[in-house]
């Protein structure tokens, strides 16, 4: 069901699960095939691509964007119809940017 991308609440009805055991289930899922890719060689020469997106409540008061308190910063890395990388970062600071680029894309 994870495979043919249906939603955690599809699942969630097909299964016949609880919720708590249908998320742990799911979140083992992602963590394994978060290992498997990390296992993998870094990208090859070629044209990548970065980028960053904000992830987290809808709409939180106060400031927008960058600013917004609660949201998660996820970073990533693309080569495409080839590999693709992504990393939650703490900050979009150009120092840790770079490291992560480093360390992924040879030279």
């Amino acid at each position: 069901m994870f495979c043919i991308y249906l939603t955690s609440n599809q699942i969630l009805e097909l299964s016949g699960f609880i919720r708590n055991t249908n998320n742990k289930i799911l979140k083992t899922i992602r963590k394994r095939t978060s290992e498997k890719c990390e296992e993998e060689s870094a990208f090859d020469q070629g044209e990548i691509e970065l980028g960053g997106s904000y992830f987290g409540a809808r709409r939180v008061r106060g400031k927008r964007g960058r600013g917004a308190h609660g949201k998660t910063i996820v970073f990533g890395i693309i080569k495409r119809h080839d590999k693709v990388y992504s990393q939650i970062v703490k900050s979009c600071t150009e120092k840790e940017l770079l490291a992560i680029v480093k360390e992924k894309v040879p030279k």
